[in-house]
């Protein structure tokens, strides 16, 4: 058998075996074949040899979530060249990808032709330009399986992101161990369909980027933009046997009915990851992916492949599962030292025979958490018995929203730079479906500023999803005799966001029959209304959806109310065209109008597959 040392070699392989087949496939963007994503990334190599690109440099890669091809073709060209590729997702603030730029220092920046960039001391460029710069051979020069292939950005607990660093070993041995620790179900799916809506720049995103390149070879259909309907449809029309969803969206299809309507018996295997998955929502789960096995996966960015899982079932509700592949797990005490089974500690994972991650450019953070040769992961858990591993909580002051990690030193430390604010701690409060949603409690100046106006500061220095959902006035921050916050408190305090605010409720709500003929004012009322449930304020006349804490997972709640109410199906892109009260009251009528129809309540569609099931010999 051929050696396989690269994450090129990867590619490689796939190109001498079944180069026509699609690798990646992203819907209403296209699809890339194993012998286009060869050919297009050896000329983006040649490119950046052009501009100067050498082994060891940095290359920062700009995509948004509908140039997953695009993205592809620009990270296997700069590994090719033995760079290194460092992503960066499309939907980052200005300071936040300063931030990034700044700690990274690349020689130049590359995306996909559809934006402006500044901020770049070196050049740059798009795909479009380096592939009719370069070539279309072979690559010179040679890459070595220890060398740095990518770095990652990740909310870590000092509120500044950290760059997670993988060599190419971290990413090609567990790949191509796979086959000896895939759930059987899984391993079945060869040369099948893997669905996801991961981000680029994500950790688990990337996992969905060398999927197509492991030794299954399932071609990667990514969702630009999370619709809980576009989702469904896509499972029964692709013959999508595996999918990969974070909790909230899970609940979300439940929470709206997608999967009634639509015939999603062909999935074999669903994987939940980013958070944990609620035990109560299992059986309804099982029910919604009636043939599939339910399975949940533990792991971080800081150790990417390396972690465990459990089929849902099998062993305590409350595991994470037994270490997959070669992983190690260990719980030790505060000394460091390995406790005893049922005992809780912190969580350390290892692969065996491959050395751990680092942060770039932090050796001080490197040793802190990989200084052992185990990952410390800030997670506190324990092991029982059997070897199920079981967690328990939070060690990091992570806020974990709809399968997004996000940092709340980070979101306090912009707080701070707002001159009203003298005092604010961030903390999660629990939610039904996003598992927790961000709040803040300030003390605020005299006459300084509103709540509102805070949040509004937030909102232009952080992305989206880092902005609190609520800010709290609060006269003074409980505080334990050191001086630490006492989040506990506010949590009880605050309780949880899913009731629903007193103005929107039902009973305002008129008879869905006669909705969409109802009169401007009316319609407006009636959004108005579905808004509040969903985002739990009220919006004002020009308030922008999606600047008050909406994102996509919510905007299918809101399209799913709209259905309901008004008997017409709305998509989440459409959505994001009309953000406000008015402009979504509009839609309706329009949709009403047009006669288009509410989706049945079932489709059984012919499941047509991207590519025909093949692995390589």
């Amino acid at each position: 058998m051929e050696s396989i040392h690269t994450v090129p070699d990867l590619l490689r392989r796939w190109v001498r075996t079944d180069p026509d087949r699609v690798a990646l496939a992203v819907d209403g963007g296209g699809t890339l074949t194993y012998r286009g994503w060869e050919e297009r990334s050896n000329a983006v190599a040649h490119g950046l040899l052009g501009r100067g690109l050498r082994p060891g440099d940095a290359a920062a890669l700009l995509f948004d979530n509908r140039e997953w091809i695009e993205y592809a073709v620009a990270y296997l060209g700069v590994l090719k060249v033995g760079g290194i590729a460092v992503p960066l997702s499309g939907r980052m603030t200005e300071p936040e990808l300063a931030l990034a730029l700044d700690h990274c220092t690349p020689v130049g920046l590359v995306h996909a032709g559809r934006r402006t960039v500044s901020g770049v001391s070196g050049w740059v460029a798009s795909v479009a330009d380096l592939v009719d710069d370069g070539v279309l051979g072979p690559v010179p020069g040679s890459v070595r399986p220890g060398d740095i292939c990518e770095v990652l950005y990740t909310s870590g607990t000092t509120g500044r992101p950290k760059g997670v660093a993988s060599t190419h070993q971290h990413s090609v041995r567990p790949l191509v161990e796979a086959p000896h620790w895939y759930p059987e179900r899984w391993a079945a799916s060869a040369g099948r369909t893997y669905l996801h809506a991961n981000s680029i720049g994500s950790a688990a995103g990337q996992l969905r980027l060398l999927e197509p390149l492991g030794p299954l070879g399932m071609t990667t259909l990514a969702l630009p933009v999370f619709d809980a309907e576009r989702f469904c449809t896509l499972l029964a029309e692709h013959r999508v046997a595996v999918v990969q969803l974070v909790p909230t969206m899970a609940l979300t299809i439940l929470d709206i009915g997608a999967h009634e309507r639509h015939d999603l018996s062909g999935v074999q295997t669903v994987v939940f990851g980013c958070a944990p998955l609620p035990a109560s929502a299992v059986p309804d789960l099982a029910r919604a992916f009636p043939a599939a096995t339910l399975v949940n996966m533990y792991e971080l960015s800081e150790a990417r492949h390396v972690g465990t899982y459990a089929v849902c079932g099998d062993g305590p509700n409350a595991a994470v599962g037994r270490p997959r592949g070669a992983t190690e797990v260990r719980i030790t005490g505060s000394d460091g030292r390995e406790v005893s089974r049922g005992e809780i500690g912190e969580i350390r994972l290892r692969w065996a025979g491959l050395g751990p991650h680092s942060y770039y450019r932090d050796p001080s953070a490197t040793d802190a958490v990989f200084g052992d040769g185990w990952t410390r992961t800030g997670d506190a858990g324990r092991l029982d018995e059997h070897g199920h591993l079981t967690l328990v909580d939070r060690l990091k002051d992570v806020i974990i929203s709809a399968g997004q990690s996000i940092s709340s030193v980070e979101i306090e430390d912009v707080l701070f730079q707002h001159p009203a604010v003298s005092e604010a701690v961030v903390f999660g409060l629990p939610h039904r479906i996003h598992g927790e949603e961000v709040a803040a409690a300030v003390v605020l100046n005299d006459g300084g500023a509103t709540v509102e106006q805070v949040r509004a500061f937030v909102a232009d220095r952080l992305s989206r999803h880092k902005v609190p959902r609520l800010v709290f006035a609060v006269e003074a921050i409980p505080r334990n005799r050191n001086g630490k916050p006492l989040k506990r408190e506010l949590r009880d305090r605050f309780g949880s966001v899913d009731a629903t605010p007193t103005d929107a409720t039902t009973d305002e709500l008129p008879d869905r029959s006669s909705s969409a003929k109802a009169s401007e004012p009316d319609r407006e009322r009636v959004v108005r209304a579905l808004w509040s449930q969903v985002l739990g304020t009220e919006p004002g006349p020009n308030d922008n959806f999606f600047d008050l804490g909406g994102d996509s997972v919510r905007a299918s709640q809101l399209a799913a109310r709209i259905c309901d109410e008004f008997g017409v199906r709305l998509t989440v892109g459409e959505l994001f065209e009309h953000p406000t009260v008015g402009a979504v009251a509009d839609l309706i009528s329009d949709v009403a109008r047009a006669g288009r129809p509410a989706p049945p309540p079932i489709r059984r569609l012919p499941r047509v597959p991207l590519t025909q099931p093949r692995s390589p010999s």
